[in-house]
């Protein structure tokens, strides 16, 4: 999959690419390390509708 095509086909197209990026990597994180969960729920605030 590639993440430029899933970013624009996204409804948080005002979000930046890294941004998506980063709220990407944090979730697949958070599914590994439980330590992060913190760090996760501040960024599912951002990232909630790009999980669609």
């Amino acid at each position: 999959m590639q993440i430029s095509t899933y970013f624009q086909s996204t409804k948080c197209y005002p979000f930046h690419r890294d941004m998506f990026i980063s709220c990407t990597a944090i979730e697949i994180l958070s599914f590994r390390i439980k330590n992060v969960f913190i760090l996760w729920l501040w960024f599912s605030t951002f990232c909630s509708c790009i999980r669609n």
